[in-house]
């Protein structure tokens, strides 16, 4: 087996830091995001975000480009586990004696989107937010203020004033749900730009459609057959199955580092000259370091090896050496001050295109990511997570020249006004810069990360807020032109006040903010 990074296995021979993350296989832009966790739903957000930085311009946008090919082929190919990180929820267990299960008193079913509190009032902190139609349990019925309902305390934390109805349906999971199998939660695909869009059935049979006006990638509801002919039922209308380009979303992950990149991780990049073996690019591997060294192997796109030796110019892995222009590496590094023992953040490099997740000191995770492209640079800085979102509908501009509307975008976790970490279903260009400004991730990483980064994702929340009160994880975007950025957002004023007790105050109710894709 080549002295590469392992896909483990067996949580045994991990370091604890990693071995936590090991506990299950998982089965599996610029922008303007307005969208519903759930189709009906309202799109709230937190106002407590960063205010630094500017929304982007409306140019600054565009459609989800289109899957490369060669990329999917390779991926078709890769039959690895699919590596997890354990659930955020699951340190605050860690750091004291776990609390006793409580009574589920009932389960409901919201009847419109609620707000998740601290405490039974209004004005205090909001945590979260459960969408219409979410199902959550119920501990109990408690007093409190502002609530002529009546509040409820869910499960597993923060209390709800909202019009509900018991259901004998079980509470839901973590959002957004993904079919087994399956890398992104629904069936999606890219629509035609010649498509037309049919407000129902009967028009769609005489062909009485019209023109979207703009470029769509839109989520099936469900699939509508007449007469011989099929039709997705989507949030715009039917729309013709054969004007569907269907997006499964890129087979590429990242990898638990068992090692705690003691030695630096790359991952191969081919460039526009390198050679295609059966229709797939490849990286050469030379004998020595020099180009005019013999070739003694071909590696496919994104293949993860350690570093060995770095020299002229090139990096020695297993079966020899590469170009360094021809690798991406993540590399360890020190984190910012005021990181705990044990505490979960990001660093990323934009540089190297590379996401290194950390436990206190010890890396854990790594992958590639697609971060802003030239012209639409995301942002260098420290930031914390300020807003986790299941599901977001992510549209242009209205004035943009390149109009479009992306429905239902799974995992994103906003870090600055306007700039987030979320998933990317259209494209598997991950090692190149390529959005707006956001973070893209591969699906299988985008789910992991979500579900690790603070604040935790409740079951049934289609939000969860982060703030003073309940910190997200830092998140450090440096590059090679900024390695020590500067403290941004909620995270530099916590950095500035980092010993006095958070101050509780209120939350204004969540409005729809900007985000760059």
């Amino acid at each position: 087996m080549p002295n590469m990074v392992r896909r483990v296995l067996c949580p045994q021979v991990m370091p604890p830091a990693a071995r936590s993350l090991l506990v299950v296989l998982m089965s599996v832009s610029a922008c303007f995001r307005v969208g519903e966790p759930r189709s009906g739903s309202a799109a709230p957000a937190v106002t407590d975000e960063p205010t630094e930085l500017t929304a982007p311009s409306a140019a600054a946008v565009e459609a989800p480009a289109a899957v490369d090919s060669t990329i999917a082929d390779l991926e078709a190919a890769v039959h690895a586990p699919i590596p997890t990180l354990r659930h955020a929820e699951a340190d605050v267990e860690a750091l004291g004696e776990p609390e006793p299960a409580r009574e589920v008193l009932e389960t409901v079913e919201l009847m419109g989107h609620a707000n998740v509190r601290a405490e039974p009032r209004l004005d205090a902190p909001a945590l979260g937010m459960v969408a219409l139609g979410g199902r959550v349990d119920v501990y109990a019925h408690v007093e409190g203020e502002g609530c002529r309902k009546g509040w409820l305390e869910i499960a597993p934390r923060g209390y709800i004033c909202a019009k509900t109805q018991a259901t004998r349906r079980s509470a839901d999971g973590i959002l957004p749900e993904v079919p087994d199998g399956a890398r992104v939660p629904g069936v999606y695909g890219s629509v035609a730009k010649d498509a037309l869009v049919y407000a129902n059935l009967d028009a769609a049979l005489r062909g009485d459609g019209q023109a979207p006006g703009r470029h769509l990638t839109v989520r099936r509801g469900r699939a509508v057959n007449r007469d011989g002919q099929s039709f997705w039922k989507t949030r715009y209308g039917l729309i013709r199955d054969t004007d569907v380009r269907r997006l499964k979303g890129t087979a590429f992950h990242g990898e638990i580092l068992d090692d705690g990149l003691t030695q630096p991780l790359a991952w191969t990049l081919p460039g526009p000259d390198d050679k295609r073996v059966h229709k797939v690019k490849t990286v050469a591997v030379f004998a020595a370091a020099d180009e005019q060294a013999q070739v003694v192997a071909q590696l496919p796109a994104r293949r993860a090896r350690l570093v060995l030796e770095e020299r002229d110019g090139f990096v020695r892995v297993d079966e020899g050496w590469i170009a360094q222009d021809r690798v991406r590496i993540a590399r360890r590094t020190t984190p910012p001050t005021e990181v705990g023992e044990h505490e979960r953040w990001l660093d990323i490099d934009l540089s190297q295109q590379v996401l290194v997740a950390y436990e206190g000191i010890v890396p854990v995770y790594a992958t590639l990511i697609s971060s802003g492209r030239p012209g639409h640079r995301t942002p260098t800085g420290i930031f914390r997570i300020s807003r986790k979102v299941a599901e977001r509908t992510m549209n242009s501009m209205a004035d943009s020249a390149d109009s479009y509307s992306v429905d239902k975008v799974p995992w994103t976790a906003y870090f600055a006004t306007g700039y987030a970490l979320h998933a990317a279903f259209w494209h598997g260009g991950f090692g190149r810069t390529r959005s707006h400004g956001c973070v893209n991730l591969a699906p299988h990483d985008a789910r992991a990360l979500y579900d690790w980064m603070a604040p935790a994702a409740a079951p049934g929340w289609a939000e969860v807020f982060g703030h003073e009160a309940q910190p997200g994880s830092l998140v450090r975007m440096r590059s090679r032109k900024d390695p020590e950025p500067q403290w941004k957002g909620y995270a530099r004023q916590m950095h500035e006040a980092p010993h006095t007790e958070p101050v509780a105050e209120p939350v204004a109710e969540p409005v729809v903010v900007a985000s760059a894709r």
